[in-house]
């Protein structure tokens, strides 16, 4: 789903798109079962395109993607912000 999602995004503006909810929808469901760390139960493919992938999303996706990451509570042993800030991955 992560690499669909990002081919989307990398070719569209999420913010004004007709289908933004539902993007948003998939957009969370990807990145809540996403982590950066191996726990079973996550997706570690997921969390490895995002943050591999993050600089080919349009500027304007970026920011929203941004803002919307920082609005939402995650469990912090995902790193969801790492996605974005690119922070050195550790395994």
């Amino acid at each position: 789903m992560a690499t669909w999602l990002i081919e989307y995004a990398i070719r569209v503006e999420i913010k004004v798109s007709p289908i933004k909810n539902e993007y948003l929808n998939w957009f969370n469901h990807s990145l809540e079962n996403a982590s950066n760390k191996y726990y079973i139960g996550y997706s570690w493919n997921a969390y490895k395109q995002w943050y591999n992938r993050w600089s080919e999303l349009k500027i304007t996706n970026q920011t929203f993607f941004i803002e919307h990451i920082n609005s939402k509570t995650w469990n912090s042993i995902q790193e969801i912000d790492k996605i974005y800030t690119k922070e050195k991955i550790i395994r």
